[in-house]
């Protein structure tokens, strides 16, 4: 079910990867995010964005676990920007974990949902 704003546990000891990238036509895109320590991070895709890397940051290690990451995204067809609905998906792969998180602008959609407008991958590997 897509939301507007997603909390994503962390988990303890690890250094925490960020990556923001941005796809749309010429609407502006912003992946916003709070750390579980409270430092709000902001970054904006404006003009045409193809897998426009838009920010890249590394956060923690953290001593507790499942501590929160929260995540918001918005867009800007013109006249303001407004919360984007996101959804998040987790991985587990050997030695590589983390989530997904994608936003869709409120553009036409003639194929269905497209939660690729914005996207954040959070990763990271355990005890690293």
């Amino acid at each position: 079910m897509a939301e507007t704003k997603i909390q994503i546990p962390l988990p303890a000891n690890s250094t925490i990867r960020l990556t923001g990238i941005t796809n749309s036509g010429w609407w502006g895109q912003q992946i916003t995010f709070e750390t579980p320590d409270g430092k709000q991070i902001q970054w904006t895709g404006t003009g045409a964005q193809n897998n426009q890397v838009v920010g890249q940051t590394e956060i923690g290690p953290y001593t507790a676990p499942e501590q929160m990451l929260t995540v918001t995204m918005a867009n800007d067809p013109g006249n303001g920007y407004q919360p984007s609905q996101i959804q998040a998906d987790s991985f587990n792969t050997d030695g590589l974990s983390g989530y997904v998180v994608g936003g869709q602008d409120s553009g036409g959609r003639p194929s269905g949902d497209a939660y690729w407008n914005t996207i954040l991958l959070v990763y990271w590997a355990y005890g690293y």
